[in-house]
């Protein structure tokens, strides 16, 4: 009973401290900042409650080579980007990293049937660039691309293309006017696995950087270079990292490097 009563004691202590201070900090204040103080709360409040929304067309496409016209399984994008059964997908996981401050709308489009060739050298999978512009031309009748940000192309490209990301919004044509887009291109191999659309979709970030780490052996500092002469940078090394291979946590700019010294 004693202790309990010790225990009590010291709580009620810690309040009257507290509420102590707070008055103490809001004595003498100017009207003007004290207002402000309130508008700073309210702002972030709004923020919260009505968070930007990063607004993405997925678009299928062929070729005119293609040996299937519908390459994309487009149920399973819509899974990706859409999914309605309540599972994971990728505004739900871009809202978790942000705290609830990026709101993801994506619309799956397609497919669309392009004239030219995979191998055109202007338009086809050696132009990324040529690729996007003229599945946008292809799509641009039925595509209203005002308000969309982030541009992901589904092309019907060979094994070694893999995925790719801008890294940074562009100014790209369309029949609305010029937009400012970041943009994705997944071939029909990569856009199977929901990891490699958050993959690139995280470098639309302004951030064309790998979850890397350093291996540093025999020893992490040997000079004149802070982490020696014998480190070496392991491109996707972070095992647990959205912007390497298999992982699911997202590192930001500032956090882009796993160090690891064995």
């Amino acid at each position: 009973m004693t202790q309990r009563i010790y225990f009590a004691i010291i709580a009620f202590i810690i309040l009257i401290s507290i509420i102590v201070n707070n008055i103490r900090a809001s004595v003498g204040k100017p009207a003007s900042e004290v207002t402000l103080l309130n508008q700073t709360s309210s702002l972030s409040s709004s923020d919260i409650n009505d968070p930007p929304v990063l607004n993405i067309a997925v678009i299928a496409s062929s070729f005119a080579n293609s040996p299937n016209p519908n390459p994309f399984n487009l149920t399973l994008i819509r899974e990706f980007y859409q999914n309605s059964s309540g599972g994971f997908d990728v505004s739900k996981y871009f809202q978790e990293v942000s705290y609830g401050k990026t709101v993801v709308n994506a619309t799956v489009y397609g497919t669309y049937h392009l004239s030219v060739s995979s191998t055109d050298p202007a338009s086809g999978c050696s132009s990324l660039i040529g690729m996007g512009n003229a599945i946008i031309q292809a799509a641009d009748s039925t595509i209203n691309f005002t308000g969309i940000n982030r541009i992901v192309y589904l092309v019907d490209c060979d094994i070694n293309f893999g995925a790719y990301a801008s890294g940074f919004e562009c100014i790209v044509a369309t029949g609305e006017g010029n937009i400012n887009v970041a943009e994705a291109w997944f071939n029909n191999y990569s856009y199977l696995v929901i990891n490699n659309h958050i993959h690139e979709l995280a470098h639309d970030f302004n951030n064309l950087q790998h979850a890397n780490y350093y291996v540093c052996l025999p020893d992490s500092f040997n000079p004149p270079t802070f982490f020696g002469p014998n480190c070496i940078s392991a491109a996707y090394g972070s095992s647990l990292a959205t912007l390497q291979t298999n992982g699911w946590f997202y590192n930001s700019t500032n956090n882009i490097l796993y160090i690891k010294f064995s």
